[in-house]
């Protein structure tokens, strides 16, 4: 069993704490070190302590700067390349709100193809500062929102990230908008207007905006690949938009040779520029991938057009599965909805809407036999009505899944929904769901509502606070008692298994994992000064303990709530225990009458949040 010695914690503590006033570096180094290798949580997420040590940079200046210093502000670029040179730890850039114009020119896949003589360490210099920003090892970047914060590239004449083999690029609340990946040498050179990822590196991309991204028009080669993004290695896409991206070839949106996961994001108004022939080439107007692996759940391709094949999705002998998606209002010649190329790589779709796709048939191509509860507008002969409880109409009488425009309809992107009527509407497999996506449709909404699942990304008759159908369970540490500690499932099962000094009290309230209508993030820190205690509080508060309270260290996003007075859910009340300045409590009303009745030792600071019991 796992046991802590507290006595020598503390005693390593007090050590630290009697440095304050020696060197800052030395002080700052020795107090990570001990919270790195002390504090439980965060142990648990970098994989017992395995991880890398994390560095937090904050980003400055608007402008475009390579100097790799702050002396004049610390820009972007500055803070990459200072990950650059420093591979053995995980660099975290926090990017305030406004506009990033990256401006700094230089192709390096012209200036430096595969191979160039010269040395790869003068190279990777001079590529490092100009053009496009290289990401070769673990850099994680936080905007405030991807309509808040953007990393434009109008003015550099090239694409705005390349992740290399090696490298792990995070991003989490930002816009990429305005990359041009051409005038390549190198044979992927070309693809990726806005992100390309090479193989062998990684990409997530969370509650972020691809948009208006471009690969080069009308020249000689014939790669020019993915206007949003073109992924070569391992990327995953959640709650996030790729829109109005543009490809001189294939790919509109997305073009992918690797594993690429999309879940809760919308891929719509993307264009690929590929011309209808006899043969099939290619297309792909929202997605086109080119073997590897693809899975999408929850997810909504919309309105992406190609003048060949897939004007949604065309899959060339890939490995794709497709559950509770819905594929519309694409436009192509061939399988305007999705087209499959590859008798030996046919693709699985379950729970999806594939209608109102325009110009050919919804679907061509090979799908596999298990294909189940879809509704398939005009299913071309290739997925028959009735088998395996599909709904399919033809090219005579196509169906119509009564869907809304594509909008607003809460949660983070636009989707359609199921309008009253719709045949869609309870038409689902209720295990397929449950196993696949979850609970949460693509806004966060609850994924089952009358009975039984909606075929689609979307539930119809869902409400925002349905969205809050995640528990969260409420642990008190008992080497510190009045000091308490709230997890979801997953990370409840790691403490019951391996940490026995935090004592399980039950189910605490229920929250939403993921943004929707109304919902805030509301964030985790731990107190520093009293190992094993925690904070969770919304954005605001988040920015003024950043600023100001240095003993509270930030362990990221714990989950989704309804802000304080929202009238949507149930109010959680915090209490700080007066015993332990800096330790807090949350609870309902009806626990908070019993506190102010019976702990004086608890001082009541107002409501926290809205979740539901």
């Amino acid at each position: 069993m796992f046991e802590i010695d507290i006595e020598a914690l503390q005693a390593e503590f007090d050590r630290i704490v009697a440095s304050f006033g020696t060197p800052s570096d030395s002080f700052v180094e020795d107090t990570e070190r001990w919270i790195e290798d002390n504090s439980i949580i965060l142990q648990e997420l970098n994989g017992g302590g395995g991880g890398l040590e994390k560095v937090f940079l904050t980003v400055t200046t608007f402008e475009d700067q390579n100097d790799g210093g702050d002396r004049n502000g610390l820009s972007l670029r500055d803070a990459i390349l200072r990950a650059k040179a420093d591979p053995s730890k995980e660099y975290v850039i926090n990017l305030p709100a406004g506009v990033y114009e990256l401006s700094i020119q230089g192709n390096e896949d012209s200036l430096f193809p595969s191979d160039n003589p010269n040395l790869p360490g003068e190279v990777d210099d001079i590529v490092a500062r100009t053009g496009d920003l290289d990401v070769e090892t673990r850099v994680t970047i936080v905007g405030v929102g991807s309509g808040s914060t953007t990393i434009n590239g109008t003015a550099l004449g090239d694409r705005i990230f390349d992740v290399r083999q090696g490298g792990l690029l995070s991003l989490s609340g930002v816009t990429i908008e305005d990359g041009i990946a051409e005038n390549a040498l190198d044979e992927n050179g070309s693809s990726g207007g806005g992100i390309r990822i090479n193989t062998g590196a990684s990409a997530i991309i969370n509650n972020s905006i691809i948009k208006n991204n471009s690969t080069a028009i009308n020249t000689d080669t014939d790669n020019n690949n993915g206007g949003g993004i073109a992924n070569f290695g391992d990327t995953e896409i959640i709650n996030s938009i790729i829109s109005g991206n543009l490809s001189g070839d294939d790919a509109g949106g997305i073009y992918n040779e690797g594993t690429l996961n999309i879940r809760n994001s919308t891929i719509a108004g993307n264009f690929a520029n590929a011309a209808a022939v006899e043969v099939i080439e290619a297309g792909g107007g929202g997605l086109y991938t080119f073997g590897g692996t693809v899975q999408i759940l929850n997810s909504t391709i919309s309105g992406n057009i190609t003048g060949d094949a897939g004007g949604g999705i065309l899959s060339q002998d890939a490995t794709v599965s497709i559950i509770n998606s819905t594929i519309t209002n694409n436009s192509s010649q061939i399988g305007s909805g999705i087209t499959v190329l590859g008798a030996d790589s046919p693709l699985l779709l379950q729970n999806s809407i594939v209608a109102g796709n325009l110009d050919s048939s919804d679907i061509e191509g090979f799908f596999t036999e298990n294909s189940s509860y879809n509704l398939i507008g005009d299913g071309n002969g290739i997925i028959l009505d009735g088998f395996n409880n599909n709904i399919v109409g033809d090219i005579v009488n196509p169906l119509d899944p009564l869907l809304g425009d594509l909008q607003d309809n809460g949660g983070y992107t636009p989707t359609h929904l199921p309008l009253r009527g719709s045949p869609v509407i309870n038409a689902g497999n209720n295990e397929i769901a449950s196993s696949q996506v979850g609970n949460s449709d693509q806004r966060g909404y609850a994924r089952i509502i009358g009975g039984t699942v909606d075929i689609g990304s979307t539930e119809s008759g869902a409400t925002p606070r349905s969205a809050l159908n995640n528990p969260i369970y409420r642990f008190q540490n008992t080497e510190i008692p009045g000091t308490y500690l709230y997890v979801g499932e997953e990370e409840r099962q790691s403490i019951l298994n391996n940490y026995p000094k935090f004592e399980e009290e039950g189910f605490a309230f229920s929250v939403a994992t993921q943004p929707g209508d109304g919902l805030i993030p509301i964030y985790r820190f731990q107190n520093t000064q009293i190992q094993g205690t925690y904070l969770y509080v919304g954005q605001e508060e988040r920015q003024s303990i950043l600023q100001s309270f240095p003993q509270f260290r930030e362990e990221g996003l714990a989950f989704y709530a309804f802000g304080a007075n929202a009238n949507q859910a149930d109010s959680l009340y915090r209490f700080q225990n007066n015993n332990l300045p800096g330790t807090y409590l949350f609870v309902g009303q009806n626990e908070r009458q019993s506190i102010l009745q019976n702990y004086s030792n608890f001082s009541e600071e107002g409501i926290a949040f809205e979740a539901a019991f």
